[in-house]
Formats: C-alpha cells, sequence, structure tokens
C-alpha cells in the first residue's frame, strides 16, 4: 500500500465497535471545532478505494484543507491514541500492562504492600487468560518484593512462590509439546490431502501413542486442549476420516464457550478456529449448521487488518461452498459479480493462496453449472498465478478445469495446448497420479469410448491414494453429463 494512504489502511483496519469508540473519544478529547476530523474520518471511512481527490473536493470550503496532510497525520496519530484507550479498557491483557507500570511505581515509593496487591491482581488477571510468561514475570516479582520488605511469614511464601513458578513452567512446557506436534502434522497436512505412503501413516501413528495423547486431562491448558484436538483431527483428517475431525471441532468451539474471556485476547485463534469447524461442517455436508457458523463468522468484528482481509477471503469461500452444496446455481453470478466489486478494496493486500482458491473454486462452480465461458475466464486468471509449494494441487486442478473449459466449448486448439502445459508442469512434480493421467487419456479420446474408462475409475474411487482426485473435480459425474448431452 503506498505510504499516502496509510490513514485509508488504518481507518479500513478498525471493527464497527472501535470505530464507534473512537467517535465518542474524539468528542470527549477534542476542543470546540475540532469536530473536523470526525469528518474526514467518516468520509474516508465511505471509501473503498482511497481517493484523495474526492476528499479534496468534498472539503474544498473547510479552512483544514489548506494544510490537508498535517490534518491528516493529526487524525492518523488521534485513531491510534483512540485504539489504545480502547483496547486498555476491554483487553484484559492490557490491564495487566496498566497494572504493571502500576507496581513499578508503587516499589519505586517504597509503597511494597500495595505493590503486593496489585501483583496478586495482575496474577489473577494472567491467569484468568493463562498469559503463562506474563504470570512468571509478576511471580518472579513478587519473590523479589519479599527482599525489599518484611512479610509476615516471608520463608513460606518464598517457597509457595517458587512451587508455583514450577507449576507455571510446566504449564509452558505442556504447551510448547502440543503447539510443536500440531505443527508436524499441520505442516504435512499443507503438502498432502492424505498420507502420501504407508511409511507416513505409521510414523505418524506412532507420534499419536504418546502418552500425553492418550487423555485431554495431560494438557495443562485451554490452548494445549486446543492442540490436543487439533492433533487428533489432522491424523483423522490424512487418514481420510470426515467424522471425527467435525466431532473434535465440537470440542475445540467448547473450549471457546467455556474461556470467553481469551477470545478478545487471542481473536486470531479464535477465528481459525471457527474456519476449521466450519471445513468440517462442509465437508460432512451440514448445512444447516454451516449456514449458522457462517452466520457467526459474518458478524465476527475483526481487531485487525490481517484479520479484517481473512474475514473477506473466508466468508467469500464459504459462501461458495454453500451454492455448491445446495446446487443453487443461480446465485453464482451475483456473488461474483459482488466479490469482484468487494476485492478492490483489498487489491493490493490480498493473500495469493487465498485468491487462488476462490478463483479454483468459481471455476469449478461455473462448470457444473455448465457455463463453460465463465468457467475458462476464470480458469485462465488461476493458472496464470504462479503456484507456491504448498498449492500444488491447486495449480495443477487447474489445468485440468481449464481443459475441460476449452473441451466443452471445443475450442481444439487452447485444449493442445492446455495439456501440453500440464503435462510439463507434471513433469517437474514430485508425484503424478493415476487419476490424473487418466484424465489427460479422457480428453485425448473420442466421447463414444468414454464408457471404456468406467472400470479404470471405479478403481481409483476405490484408492485412498487417488479418491482424493474426485474432491477436486469429479471425472465420472463429468462423463456422465457428457453422455446425456449435457457436456
Amino acid at each position: 500500500m503506498a505510504k499516502e494512504n496509510k490513514l485509508f489502511q488504518l481507518i479500513r483496519s478498525m471493527s464497527k465497535s472501535e470505530k464507534g469508540f473512537f467517535k465518542k473519544f474524539t468528542a470527549i478529547h477534542s476542543r470546540k471545532g475540532e469536530n473536523n476530523y470526525v469528518k474526514i474520518f467518516n468520509a474516508i471511512d465511505k471509501q473503498k478505494v482511497y481517493d484523495e481527490a474526492k476528499l479534496l473536493k468534498k472539503f474544498k470550503s473547510e479552512n483544514f484543507v489548506k494544510h490537508f496532510a498535517v490534518t491528516k497525520k493529526y487524525l492518523f496519530d488521534t485513531i491510534l491514541k483512540g485504539l489504545k484507550a480502547y483496547h486498555a479498557k476491554y483487553l484484559i491483557s492490557h490491564q495487566i500492562t496498566q497494572l504493571k507500570s502500576e507496581i513499578s511505581i508503587l516499589i519505586d515509593r517504597m509503597l511494597y504492600y500495595e505493590a503486593s496487591k496489585h501483583v496478586a491482581k495482575a496474577k489473577k488477571a494472567a491467569y484468568q487468560i493463562e498469559a503463562f510468561p506474563m504470570l512468571l514475570e509478576f511471580l518472579e516479582l513478587e519473590r523479589n518484593l519479599f527482599g525489599m520488605h518484611t512479610f509476615e511469614n516471608s520463608t513460606t511464601k518464598k517457597s509457595a512462590i517458587d512451587q508455583e513458578i514450577s507449576e507455571v513452567l510446566k504449564k509452558i512446557e505442556n504447551q510448547n509439546f502440543y503447539t510443536n506436534l500440531y505443527d508436524q502434522f499441520y505442516a504435512y497436512l499443507r503438502q498432502h490431502s492424505n498420507f502420501a505412503s504407508k511409511e507416513d501413516q505409521k510414523r505418524f501413528s506412532k507420534l499419536l501413542d504418546q502418552p500425553l495423547l492418550q487423555n485431554i486431562n495431560q494438557a495443562l491448558s485451554t490452548k494445549a486442549k486446543r492442540s490436543f484436538w487439533a492433533i487428533q483431527a489432522t491424523f483423522a483428517t490424512l487418514s481420510g476420516d470426515t467424522e471425527k475431525p467435525f466431532e473434535v471441532s465440537q470440542q475445540v468451539m467448547q473450549l471457546w464457550e467455556n474461556k470467553p474471556e481469551i477470545i478478545g485476547e487471542q481473536p486470531t485463534y479464535y477465528w481459525a478456529s471457527i474456519c476449521t469447524h466450519i471445513n468440517h461442517l462442509y465437508r460432512s455436508r451440514r448445512i444447516p449448521e454451516l449456514k449458522k457458523w457462517i452466520g457467526k463468522l459474518y458478524d465476527f468484528e475483526p481487531t485487525t487488518l490481517n484479520l479484517q482481509i481473512s474475514k473477506f477471503e473466508r466468508y467469500s469461500l464459504y459462501q461458495l461452498s454453500l451454492i455448491e452444496l445446495t446446487q443453487e446455481f443461480n446465485q453464482l453470478d451475483a456473488f461474483v459479480e459482488s466479490y469482484e466489486e468487494d476485492k478492490m478494496v483489498y487489491e493490493d493486500l490480498l493473500h495469493n493462496s487465498e485468491q487462488r482458491l476462490i478463483l479454483y473454486n468459481i471455476t469449478h462452480l461455473y462448470i457444473q453449472a455448465q457455463q463453460y465461458s465463465k468457467a475458462l475466464e476464470y480458469a485462465q486468471k488461476l493458472t496464470q498465478i504462479k503456484a507456491s509449494e504448498v498449492q500444488q494441487d491447486l495449480q495443477r486442478f487447474g489445468f485440468i478445469l481449464l481443459a475441460i473449459a476449452a473441451y466443452s466449448l471445443q475450442k481444439s486448439d487452447l485444449l493442445k495446448q492446455t495439456i501440453m502445459q500440464y503435462q510439463e508442469f507434471l513433469e517437474g512434480a514430485t508425484t503424478v497420479h493415476k487419476y490424473e493421467q487418466l484424465i489427460l487419456e479422457v480428453l485425448a479420446t473420442n466421447p463414444v469410448q468414454w464408457a471404456n474408462f468406467a472400470d479404470q475409475i471405479q478403481v481409483l474411487r476405490d484408492d485412498p491414494y487417488e479418491a482424493y482426485g474426485f474432491q477436486y473435480f469429479d471425472l465420472d459425474k463429468w462423463i456422465e453429463n457428457i453422455k446425456k448431452g449435457q457436456p
């Protein structure tokens, strides 16, 4: 984003409640006549794309236009102050930070007893949000207080503090164990939609045999418990189980509901849990619940620009998922039009991986809807984006969708070119699935001979390693439509 648009970026990153608080904050802290800043704030907030020329035209009669650069800087700084005040009021972590400052002031003035009471209050808040590193700081501070001032039963209390420090360190170590193990599973999942070999499956099965993964009570914090369930769900997903990940996801969402105070402190993790739950609802085809959680996702108020962008991208993907599940293809054009318009706001900030996934889903849905010209348009956009290492599947199936669209539109030259590009792409791939080779063979064959592929397709459907391809594109269903005269 251009440097001069930093004010626009800051404003569009704010949630509804943050914007409401800022307007009240400005009204309280501004002198008479300074509400011009709210006018500028509101004008920028209404823009989908930053346009300073429009702002200057709108406020041409205002005195602040003469020094607009200075005015924007002041507004930027005031928004930051407002956000700081907002989060200090609503986030427990900010309250803890404030307590820490007050403790330092009290110690400097040798008010040790009052400082110890503040430490107790800070510790209680840190336990509430499971902020263990913060806890260690306050426990060490509490222990030092006994060296500055003589308290009743100091020796006993120091011993208790040492024991408490050991317990907190144990929780940190426990949390790190689950987090690191989950990272191994997740890194593998991002590269493979199922186990690439029996050796991999044995390796991960052995990891699951560890004592700490036998019982949820072995996890000593909410974050550790979330990681415990995430490991179980990821292994089940890799094994091709669609039911257990959903059941596990329900457990994770229950953890969040049991500790709502942590949601504000860890919005990114909460957001990720909602998205994971929706993914499992989609895979298990629970449409009513899926709609409910997509609604919850829509109501979620991002606290950062990155989360705001993720909300736009994920909500778009889930809307496409609903269209696919309900087969309501009449809603597709309206969605695409709205998506293309809304994404202009974030054009330079969107994540390539998410945009590639959205393009893939739009293309796939247009093929299902038999709107092949539009499918071709989006397949070309998809294949023009260079795939990252972890998104090879989308890139390779993007070529398949492009070839399908070209075939259906009887664009023989484009079909030949696409098949050639796809073959070149596969030459550089670490693995080539029989499913992909079969599709190339089908596309190069006369349709009247496609019945000969029925047995081969069924064999691939029954093979756990090959069956994943049907999640990307259902080959035999498409062939069946062709045979019915519905390309």
